[in-house]
């Protein structure tokens, strides 16, 4: 059979709702994939009892749409939306061309396919939106939030926050098989909770039968591998738990160091950003339009955006007792040690805790570590661009490396640091004060920003 470089036509051909999941079936031209999200505490029968079935099979459906973007790493000619354009709305279409837009430029940038590229969609008749949104019964305004934890710094910081502010939270635990069995990551996160005090953890697992397939690697070897947004499929997912549970604010721990790209590419005339989902854009784009298309009393923000993750880091340098508990790792949780998330969680840990202690976890010196090196030129500026992971600014980097070799820390990667950038005339002050402010540019609402501007 003649391979194509890319399939012609990626379709929604099925969409199920159980007592305590949904599945969801893709087909790329002739092959099928499952996507099955588990709810093991939400009954979807109960819900439907509570809520308008088809507002709700709306909602499934926009699931199912925020599961079709990792497909979007074939970079298919059509998207076939069909089955469910019922419950879509031109809004909707629009939304997943600008999410996608935004969101793969890393992709495109990896795979050299610039703005020429525009998926075509194949629908009916599409919903017009009007009186189509369902709002969250809730017996006390606002709380308890429910807080996402992926088991890092960011969560526990975003946990003690809380706590500090006396706002009561619930956590959202979310797996997916790119990272790993779901039961580990549950594992691991709930580790972390040791150290928060929520008034509930509910766990939701993702199991998909695409990324975690050789599909990509046997059938499109050319294109690097299949690419999940991660934090839309979140959020959309976390919206069953926040009805059943009548919970109207969704909390996440993105910082403001998300906001700024990794490279500026021509391919795209504009910047390639990694972590754009978690951009401040991003986090505004996808509550307006829950709020408008879904929830009209949908609340979202990152309690972190405030500030960026220089000061984050100082902030848990309090829990020292928290990081072993902790992960972070994208490739084998809970460390992979070769990475540059790894690599960049490991420079800051040493930045701010005690080196026994860190050693206690990772074991060895990441400074005279050649492949761990070349991640570390990245990330502080001395070559390439910085690194395609969740990771710090450049000169937030810098500051770390200079934190450590200012305390004594020593290796190969020191050295090259102190020749290529400590050598060189920069206001280190002057850095340090930026990456230690806090901003006002965040979604918050007024009601918890006043209760935690004064201890983030």
């Amino acid at each position: 059979m003649h391979k194509k470089t890319f399939p012609n036509c990626v379709k929604i051909v099925s969409l199920k709702t159980f007592q305590f999941h949904l599945e969801i079936m893709h087909q790329v031209d002739d092959y099928t994939f499952q996507t099955k999200i588990y709810y093991p505490d939400v009954d979807l029968f109960q819900l439907s009892n509570r809520y308008n079935d088809t507002l709700l099979n709306k909602i499934y459906a926009h699931i199912a749409v925020c599961e079709t973007f990792k497909y979007c790493s074939l970079f298919p000619a059509k998207i076939d939306f069909t089955l469910i354009s019922s419950h879509l709305s031109q809004e909707t279409l629009e939304f997943f061309l600008k999410t996608f837009q935004h969101a793969y430029t890393q992709c495109k940038y990896e795979n050299r396919i610039g703005n020429e590229y525009k998926p075509i969609f194949i629908h009916e008749k599409l919903s017009d939106n009007e009186n189509t949104t369902l709002s969250i019964d809730q017996s006390e305004a606002h709380e308890p939030i429910l807080v996402g934890n992926g088991g890092g710094k960011d969560s526990l910081l975003a946990m003690k926050l809380l706590e500090k502010s006396n706002l009561s939270y619930a956590v959202y635990q979310w797996s997916r098989p790119e990272y790993g069995s779901s039961k580990h990551q549950q594992e691991l996160c709930s580790k972390l909770l040791q150290h928060a005090s929520p008034v509930k953890c509910h766990k939701v697992s993702v199991y998909d039968d695409f990324t975690e397939s050789p599909f990509m690697n046997l059938y499109y070897k050319e294109l690097k591998g299949a690419f999940t947004l991660g934090i839309p499929e979140c959020i959309f997912e976390a919206l069953p738990v926040m009805l059943f549970n009548q919970y109207n604010t969704l909390c996440f721990a993105n910082e403001k160091s998300s906001d700024t790209g990794n490279l500026y590419w021509e391919g795209i005339q504009g910047e390639v950003n990694h972590q754009w989902v978690k951009s401040l854009e991003a986090e505004i784009f996808f509550q307006e339009f829950i709020h408008r298309s879904l929830i009209k009393n949908f609340k979202f923000f990152s309690i972190l955006k405030p500030i960026y993750d220089y000061r984050i880091f100082s902030h848990i340098a309090n829990y020292p007792e928290f990081i072993k508990n902790s992960h972070s790792c994208n490739v084998d949780k809970p460390w992979c040690k070769k990475c540059p998330k790894c690599a960049y969680v490991w420079l800051g840990y040493l930045a701010h805790f005690e080196k026994s202690l860190v050693d206690q976890i990772f074991g060895v010196n990441p400074f005279d570590d050649e492949d761990l090196i070349m991640h570390y030129k990245n990330m502080t500026g001395i070559e390439g661009h910085r690194s395609f992971e969740c990771i710090g600014n450049i000169e937030e980097c810098q500051l770390f490396m200079k934190k450590c070799i200012e305390k004594g820390l020593q290796g190969k990667m020191l050295d090259i640091f102190k020749n290529e950038v400590l050598k060189k005339d920069k206001n280190w002050a002057l850095i340090e004060d930026r990456f230690n402010q806090v901003y006002q540019e965040h979604n918050i609402p007024p009601v918890f920003f006043e209760r935690i501007k004064t201890i983030i």
